[in-house]
């Protein structure tokens, strides 16, 4: 029987990033346990995207960020589907072994709650689950202004 291949991708440039993980180690764990394939994809709070291995489900490793990252790659997503997924290696970019059949984005704040992230999933013709860019983005200009108003 072949596994759904689930891309969970958490972390992120918004100051909400450590909460992410931690929803993420639970979102991975559960869908483990679920028998989905889960491919952690991790990205920092510079935005680099890192696709990760059994490793990314231990909270533990979490303390020491720099050795979890050694074991993974650089990966981006491209906005032209006929890329997809990409992993960096030695002469530049090129497509990943297998790509995720999904991407469950867990991203709170900005880069995944206000539709940037589901507009790149769009554009690039990866299927995500939860909300769709128009409903993300209400979200956070709601957000936005809740907070100018503070």
């Amino acid at each position: 029987m072949n596994k759904i291949k689930v891309a969970v991708v958490y972390g992120g440039v918004s100051p909400e990033h450590e909460v992410a993980i931690v929803s993420a180690l639970q979102v991975m764990n559960a869908l483990k346990g679920a028998e989905f394939e889960v491919v952690p994809v991790y990205i920092s709070k510079q935005g680099h995207w890192f696709l990760g291995n059994d490793k990314f489900m231990k909270p533990e490793l979490y303390r020491n960020l720099s050795d979890l990252l050694r074991s993974a790659k650089r990966v981006i997503v491209s906005p032209d589907p006929e890329y997809g997924w990409l992993k960096k290696g030695f002469l530049g970019f090129g497509p990943v072994d297998t790509a995720p059949d999904v991407v469950f984005p867990v991203i709170h704040g900005r880069g995944g709650e206000d539709g940037t992230l589901q507009g790149l999933l769009e554009l690039s013709g990866v299927p995500y689950v939860g909300c769709t860019v128009t409903a993300s983005g209400q979200i956070g200009c709601k957000r936005r202004e809740i907070n100018k108003r503070r």
